[in-house]
């Protein structure tokens, strides 16, 4: 039998064809793994969302406390800084794996949703790997920690910047615009903050799903919204890296911006146009 081999001609059309095809399917396949870990982060966020709807249903409709306490340990017992439980714990000291779940199984929301993985996101190192240790214990190796989302300070948490936030369900006018959880792919102790009657960023979003994040609203639904405006991108990697952000400018006019503002303090709160 008489068996012709390739020439070198073939070959090389050949793997010129491969990586054609590659470079074609490639692409789609980021995408479509995106969009599982987009999904995934969505579940997370109605997960939560709706512990959060319960708690407060089962505490004479009192919103939860927008922030999260610290928890120390003294040999393997761990404790509440000043003894009062929060929605989810903080761990400060060095990395310990058990220790970062433990502090999310003694929160007030683990009951209601029982699993540590659905308090990060899937794309949690995207932006916490650019964010320097610093002198902050909650920033100290950011892209290993198992905790993602936030609670928007408009619904219980600080009252500093203007605003007044809101402490009972029955208080919400509209639920379905009311923002509930931001996907900021950091932890974070404090809520999740922007300026109620000024033009300016106080915290940056996420930015780790395709320059878009995931935000949930008091109705028990989540969404994906992505970022319209490059400025809201560049703040939050120059704020999470350290470097000197203009808060101001780069919020004047950004349309992603005043999205934000409706879905976390309501037009009528706005007072600074």
């Amino acid at each position: 039998m008489n068996r012709r081999a390739f020439t070198l001609i073939e070959l090389l059309v050949v793997i010129a064809v491969i990586a054609v095809l590659m470079s074609v399917l490639l692409p789609s396949l980021n995408r479509a793994k995106e969009a599982g870990k987009r999904t995934i982060c969505l579940s997370n966020l109605r997960s939560l969302t709706h512990a959060w709807l319960m708690y407060a249903d089962e505490h004479d409709s009192r919103i939860i406390n927008a922030n999260a306490r610290r928890i120390s340990r003294s040999g393997s017992t761990y404790s509440w800084n000043n003894g009062t439980p929060t929605w989810v714990g903080v761990w400060a000291g060095p990395y310990e794996l058990e220790a970062l779940e433990t502090v999310i199984e003694m929160g007030l929301f683990y009951p209601y949703v029982e699993t540590v993985k659905a308090y990060r996101c899937p794309n949690h190192s995207v932006l916490s790997r650019l964010i320097p240790e610093g002198n902050n214990p909650i920033t100290h190796y950011a892209d290993r920690r198992i905790r993602s989302y936030s609670i928007v300070d408009a619904l219980h948490g600080a009252s500093s910047y203007g605003g007044k936030p809101l402490t009972n369900l029955n208080q919400i006018k509209r639920p379905g615009t009311q923002m509930v959880y931001m996907d900021r792919g950091a932890e974070g102790q404090a809520g999740w903050s922007i300026f109620p009657d000024s033009e300016r960023w106080f915290n940056p979003p996420g930015i780790q799903h395709s320059n878009g994040s995931v935000v949930s609203f008091a109705d028990g639904r989540a969404e994906y919204w992505k970022w319209e405006d490059p400025r809201t991108v560049d703040f939050t990697i120059e704020w999470n890296t350290g470097s000197a952000a203009n808060a101001r400018s780069y919020a004047q006019g950004n349309p992603d911006f005043m999205k934000l503002l409706r879905a976390t303090w309501g037009l009528d709160q706005f007072t600074g146009r």
